[in-house]
């Protein structure tokens, strides 16, 4: 699950160098995955643009998620140009965006239409 989240950021963020914050627990586990999502970015990427591309990861060990910024659940938060551009893909967010992409249903199954 860890491969798609850093490599939708990695498409996202379309930079050469990122970096990526994760839970303090799963930096081993990210640090074994991480030539695997730099091989299918490029992959994908050539593919997609038959043109090659190639971004580099490094976990970030000084600073990890923690409860107040997405880590209760897990996932990354992905860094670009000196963490000045930064994408958010924790799974809490990720949730929030599908709970308000679903409002107006909600909306309307609450307050239907009178005809």
């Amino acid at each position: 699950m860890f491969s798609i989240l850093f490599v939708q950021g990695m498409i996202k963020l379309l930079d050469e160098t990122l970096e990526l914050k994760v839970r303090e627990d799963e930096v081993s586990l990210v640090e074994s995955i991480i030539p695997e999502c730099e091989a299918e970015f490029a992959d994908i990427m050539l593919k997609e643009t038959t043109r090659e591309y190639s971004c580099e990861l490094s976990v970030i060990q000084d600073s990890f998620l923690t409860m107040e910024n997405g880590g209760r659940c897990g996932g990354v938060i992905l860094y670009a140009h000196n963490r000045r551009i930064v994408c958010s893909n924790t799974l809490e967010d990720r949730l929030n965006q599908i709970f308000e992409s679903q409002l107006p249903s909600i909306r309307k199954g609450l307050f239907p239409v009178n005809k």
